[in-house]
């Protein structure tokens, strides 16, 4: 009999200790929770004895809890009231609601686990297993799906809505998917619905996100915020939604991009491009750019170049146990960033799935992959831990120029290697050959985004006109768009009739800009009195300024010069809608080359036209042309063939 005992006891001690340690995050979010901690126990003690599944939901949601928080400041709150008052919401209202409460943001943080109370935690737990449960896709969600992706009462640090929410959403949404047959169909129809309703516009110059009911309410946002409300929505219709994004994209722009993704239990499904229906393995999202309209097939400018990213992260409430990262010399802010311990690497979701090795007697611990970023320098984009004297990164990217770096003493990166790019073709340095050189003729600093084509294929079917007659009776077409155009078209024109008043008239359906006209006569600049019709600021299109246009552009404008005599006109130079990284004449520019661990400068220089002509510069280098008169928007390159292969 006592031994008896003594084998109970043996089994109720390990069942403790179990117990103890699975459930050990939750102690620690109740000590966390100070003062609240008995709202978090309420929680826990509501479900202890009744539906077991919804008890789990509990422990998840208060275990997962401790490090969530709402970022929270007098001006966010004001700011949200106004919003929640209001009977229309409209762009200017955003901005001048915001300049005013704006002087008084100071942000803090109310964590979760101090500030919640019982009946909101309960009422959400509630509401996501009604709609889990009655749901039509009930059998494709397993419960750890579920907890992960449906139960969560955020998505990042967004302000909580009132108890309600949930419901309130999904009555406002649940009518679209009332005859869904699946979740992949479901979720494609939330996605594209809300991506119609909600643009990517500013709220103002609000910088945080909000609250789901409040989101709803103004429907615009930057792609954050988009996503946010996106995947609240498909949780409150039990999908499992979750934000995936890039942090910073590898090779353009200066910030990254987020989507919502559909979790089920073979893996993560999107929707990308004109897709009708959710896939897995789809390509990262918006890393091509969007052209609908097509080009001639020999239309001069490659239009191929494709954002690149390096990982893919997945904004998760559940703790990333797997994250050991830990390296003490790192500056604060890469340390935060890859210490988030609610962001888990998913980029094997999205085929990528490359693994890079880097050999070093470098005595740190951690090494970095960093890519260049955009108008700045190297940046840690991921980490690896020696491992026999080698790191291995582990699915990251290819096509990318990384350069190996580690931190010093003194918290300074250094380069433990040359730049190198990973192909299928294999792993290839980039090393300056300083005794070959070659001469480089450059128009851009920044990489070609095939989007501002549409605008120039929209220039075709306008045409030129002249006349000697200000009314433009009996004119002369004397040149006709037939192809799409690009920047700085050169039209030659073999007719020799004078006129005093030349025009560029649009297309009848489109208001397509021009930003700058040029007329010449045997290379002479011949200067007029400009003029427009259904377009105010004609003057603007002979400024030499190749980045502003006109205002108050009507389909079918003209924007002409009025000469004050009959001239001779044999060439015309348009230059069209563009980003501001052409090369403009009387900026100063620098190029750089990357060699032995620094960046080698080149001798300033303005520009005298529209392009540049380096002579004796080292072959085979990585280079970036940077503009010292403006602009912050300058990537790397190598030169290949006499052209610029943007990285």
């Amino acid at each position: 009999m006592k031994i008896f005992n003594h084998n109970i006891i043996a089994a109720l001690s390990l069942c403790l200790c179990i117990i103890a340690c699975t459930d050990k995050e939750i102690e620690r979010t109740l000590e966390i929770a100070g003062e609240n901690k008995s709202e978090l126990q309420k929680v826990l003690d509501y479900y202890k004895d009744g539906d077991k599944e919804k008890y789990e939901a509990a422990k998840f949601l208060v275990r997962n809890m401790a490090g969530h928080y709402t970022k929270y400041s007098p001006a966010i709150d004001s700011f949200a009231l106004r919003i929640n008052l209001a009977d229309t919401i409209i762009a200017d209202t955003l901005y001048s609601w915001w300049k005013v409460v704006q002087k008084y943001d100071k942000p803090k943080n109310l964590w979760d686990a101090k500030t919640l109370k019982a009946n909101y935690i309960i009422d959400n737990i509630e509401q996501s297993f009604i709609s889990w449960r009655t749901s039509r896709w009930y059998n494709e969600i397993d419960f750890d799906t579920f907890c992960r992706y449906v139960l969560p009462y955020r998505l990042r640090e967004e302000p909580l809505a009132a108890v309600g929410w949930r419901d309130s959403l999904h009555s406002r949404y649940y009518h679209l998917v009332d005859s869904a047959k699946n979740l992949n169909e479901a979720y494609t129809i939330i996605y594209k619905h809300i991506l119609k309703e909600m643009p990517i516009k500013p709220i103002g110059h609000f910088p945080y996100l909000l609250n789901p009911i409040d989101a709803g309410k103004v429907l615009r946002g930057k792609c954050l915020n988009q996503c946010v409300y996106m995947a609240s929505v498909m949780r409150t219709l039990g999908i499992p939604a979750v934000v995936d994004g890039v942090s910073r994209w590898a090779n353009y722009s200066k910030t990254g991009h987020s989507w919502v993704a559909l979790i089920k239990k073979d893996g993560t499904y999107t929707v990308a491009l004109d897709d009708s229906v959710a896939r897995k393995m789809n390509p990262v999202d918006a890393t091509v750019f969007p052209l609908k309209k097509s080009v001639e097939k020999d239309f001069p400018i490659d239009l191929s170049f494709m954002k690149k990213a390096v990982k893919i992260w997945r904004s998760e409430y559940a703790v990333n146990n797997e994250n050991t990262y830990n390296d003490s010399n790192a500056v604060s802010s890469v340390f935060k960033s890859f210490t988030n311990r609610f962001f888990k690497d998913v980029s094997d979701e999205y085929g990528i799935v490359t693994d890079i090795e880097v050999s070093s007697d470098s005595p740190s611990e951690y090494c970095y992959l960093c890519t260049f970023t955009t108008g700045g320098d190297w940046q840690p984009i991921f980490y690896a831990k020696k491992r026999w004297w080698k790191y291995v990164f582990k699915n990251v990217a290819d096509s990318v120029v990384y350069l190996p770096m580690v931190y010093d003493k003194e918290r300074v990166l250094q380069p433990i290697g040359n730049p190198f790019i990973v192909t299928e073709n294999g792993r290839r340095e980039i090393v300056a050959n300083l005794e070959e050189r070659q001469s480089m003729e450059i128009n851009r600093k920044y990489p070609f985004a095939k989007t501002m084509v549409k605008t120039w294929i929209d220039l075709k079917g306008s045409h030129f006109e002249g006349s000697n007659d200000v009314n433009f009776h009996n004119a002369d077409t004397i040149y006709k768009l037939l192809r799409t155009p690009i920047y700085g078209s050169t039209f030659n024109l073999s007719d020799n009739k004078k006129y005093r008043y030349i025009k560029f008239v649009s297309n009848p359906k489109r208001r397509s800009p021009i930003m700058e006209m040029e007329f010449y006569d045997d290379g002479k600049l011949l200067r007029g009195k400009p003029f427009a019709n259904g377009a105010l600021m004609p003057e603007n299109c002979f400024d030499g300024d190749t980045y502003n246009t006109m205002k108050n552009i009507e389909r079918g404008y003209s924007v002409g010069c009025d000469f004050g005599k009959p001239v001779a006109v044999d060439k015309i130079i348009l230059y069209l809608r563009n980003d501001g990284n052409y090369v403009v004449p009387g900026d100063e520019y620098e190029l750089s080359y990357y060699d032995k661990g620094r960046w080698v400068y080149t001798r300033a220089c303005k520009s005298k036209g529209h392009k540049l002509v380096y002579k004796n510069v080292p072959s085979g280098a990585l280079y970036v042309l940077r503009n010292r008169t403006k602009g912050s928007e300058e990537r790397i390159f190598t030169y290949e063939n006499g052209k610029q292969v943007w990285w």
